[in-house]
């Protein structure tokens, strides 16, 4: 059949029905007819316990299954209604065996099988210890690494810790599909104006310009009260940080409004997260200025420089403007230090309304 309408005529085959309900599923890999299989996103949706020594038990869950016995055969989609308890065979004497838990789907028309229906179930792996391929028309749940040598008379092994999820995520058609990293992005087949959520980048992305961009709303701190430094000690600004995720580079803008004696000064630093760094300017007033107009601070700085900028006195309100990029390492908070430059019996103070924003580029 060429064209197929669902819900419009008696006779429509389960095949009809299939074909039909997948126009209503997100893009798959494989082009105009296929659809992405996965679990739908939901809290706790197909979470593995321990429930025994060689023992786990797989949560509820909904998904859609491709069925790739055949090119017309169509998705299930499918509801795990009550958890699903699976055991594991006995370690191998020598090596780790990795097994895998599938979401498995049985349909006699087109695998041979002798059964219609859909289980949970491992896929032992090789005597070697390599993994067994996944079967036609199955989604792969989990990996395991089963230790050599563990038994259910031996205390068995923390499934949950040797475990890892490996369910790719389904959607609905123009929904905002998760994904869960760059190898799991490169199975789509994008459309423009797409949208996905990295899952290992914790922000959206957009499929713009025959390129995938990151579509990440602004991370902003602005500070609220006033905050002192009564010594040359770098102290941690209470509220200018903000906490981005891991391999993540940004845009940085902001002002820092201070005020300081003259014989003060004032020191700004950073601290962020290992393997952080930001390349930036700051535009101040140089510490040999002692008044609102004069010299400034032009040259490059780093997260390991603690520039000085000059003040005019303890109430007369400065201004550092901060431009330049920042790039999370391992990620985590990035923080303004501040500090008197040079001894003073009068403290130095980041006034409230300093600010800066994070753009991810």
């Amino acid at each position: 059949m060429t064209v197929r309408v669902f819900a419009q005529k008696d006779g429509a085959t389960a095949e009809d029905h299939r074909l039909a309900l997948s126009a209503f599923m997100g893009l798959g890999a494989a082009g105009v007819l296929d659809r992405r299989a996965g679990v739908f996103p939901s809290p706790g949706a197909a979470a593995l316990t321990n429930v025994g020594p060689m023992t786990a038990r797989v949560g509820t869950f909904m998904a859609w299954a491709d069925g790739t016995s055949s090119s017309l055969q169509g998705g299930y989609p499918v509801v795990v209604d009550a958890p699903v308890d699976v055991t594991y065979d006995p370690g191998e004497a020598g090596v780790a065996r990795v097994d895998r838990v599938v979401l498995e789907i049985r349909d006699n028309p087109y695998d041979a099988s002798g059964f219609q229906d859909g289980r949970v179930r491992i896929v032992k792996g090789q005597a070697s210890g390599a993994a067994n391929p996944v079967p036609a028309n199955s989604i792969l749940l989990y990996e395991t690494t089963v230790p050599a040598g563990a038994s259910a008379g031996g205390g068995g092994f923390n499934i949950t810790a040797a475990s890892v999820a490996k369910f790719p995520y389904a959607c609905a058609a123009g929904g905002i599909l998760p994904v869960r990293d760059a190898a799991d992005e490169a199975t789509i087949t994008p459309y423009e104006g797409m949208r996905i959520y990295r899952l290992d980048g914790q922000d959206p992305r957009l499929y713009r310009g025959g390129a995938w961009v990151w579509d990440a709303p602004p991370r902003a701190c602005r500070k609220i009260a006033d905050q002192t430094a009564p010594s040359t000690t770098l102290v941690n600004d209470n509220e200018l940080f903000v906490s981005t995720p891991a391999d993540t580079l940004c845009e940085i803008t902001g002002e820092l409004y201070y005020s300081a004696d003259p014989a003060a000064d004032f020191k700004v630093a950073w601290t962020g997260p290992s393997g952080s760094f930001i390349d930036y300017s700051i535009h101040a007033a140089a510490p040999s200025v002692a008044g609102t107009t004069g010299s400034v601070v032009l040259d490059r700085q780093d997260i390991s420089k603690t520039p000085i900028l000059g003040g005019a006195g303890t109430t007369v309100h400065m201004v550092a403007r901060i431009d330049g990029m920042y790039y999370s390492g391992s990620g985590g908070q990035l923080r303004v230090r501040f500090a008197q430059a040079n001894t003073h019996a009068s403290p130095v103070t980041m006034r409230f309304g300093s600010h800066f924003v994070l753009h991810r580029v």
